[in-house]
């Protein structure tokens, strides 16, 4: 008998645990789903979680994201502009201008694109530390209703006092 694996990533992404204990935890609360199968459309579907994918990493990982479209408009400068570069050097004009400004454009968008990586993972690290530190002031399991109505009080302060 096959058993059904599921596999969630976004959790792992997120909160920096395995998908192994994912896949284990979500195996041990749904029991009956073995011999489950796909109704997934192959393109449609396909092509709708590629942009889910492209979308987390954009939002997760925007270092990763803006620096692969910050060396790929580099690439595509580069190999328009050699050449432009080149016969400017054997001859002296520029015929290709327009070639010259579409290579500039895309090098002025390839490091606008790197420094929006750069700003963005800032902030992306920021809020993934802020989301740590409120889940780890919250009471554990057991601690009992005390403890969670003074760390919610702690709470309020904090966000009275930042607040002011």
């Amino acid at each position: 008998m096959m058993r059904a694996r599921i596999a969630v990533v976004i959790p792992c992404l997120d909160e920096g645990i395995t998908i192994a204990k994912v896949v284990r935890d979500a195996q041990r609360a749904l029991p009956g789903a073995e011999g489950a199968h796909s109704e997934l459309a192959t393109l449609r579907d396909g092509w709708r979680i590629l942009l889910l994918i492209g979308h987390l990493v954009r939002e997760e990982r925007p270092l990763a994201f803006f620096g692969s479209l910050f060396v790929l408009l580099l690439v595509l400068c580069l190999a328009l502009d050699v050449p432009v570069v080149q016969e400017f050097l054997r001859t002296g004009p520029v015929p290709r201008l327009p070639t010259a400004l579409l290579a500039a454009a895309l090098g002025l968008l390839a490091f606008s694109s790197l420094a929006c990586g750069l700003v963005l993972d800032t902030v992306t690290r920021g809020r993934k530390e802020m989301k740590r530190s409120r889940d780890l002031a919250l009471p554990g399991p057991g601690a009992g209703i005390e403890a969670a109505q003074t760390k919610e009080s702690a709470f309020e302060a904090a966000r009275t006092d930042w607040t002011r």
